[in-house]
């Protein structure tokens, strides 16, 4: 209920207090819905507090988002210097 509403930290407080499980399964469907409207940092942020459920359903969200992180944080000022070391920058 407070998930629908937004209220994303009041619905993890009653997550919480069901117990380990639930608050695990609760950040592993938050995390699917932030990966799919492509809020992959908010994404991980929430795995890296709330943990995840180990299921094989989210596997394939969990490797997209690392994915993604690993494009944007390591690959591409790798990327954007060798272009930009080619003289063709701004071109």
């Amino acid at each position: 209920m407070y998930a629908q509403q937004g209220q994303w930290e009041r619905a993890y407080e009653v997550a919480q207090a069901s117990g380990p499980e639930v608050l695990a399964a609760f950040a592993s469907r938050h995390v699917y819905v932030l990966a799919g409207d492509g809020k992959s940092a908010q994404a991980a942020a929430v795995l890296a507090n709330h943990g995840a459920q180990l299921a094989a359903a989210f596997f394939p969200t969990y490797v997209k988002i690392a994915m993604v992180r690993l494009k944007r944080d390591f690959l591409y000022p790798f990327v954007f210097a060798d272009w930009s070391a080619t003289g063709c920058a701004g071109q």
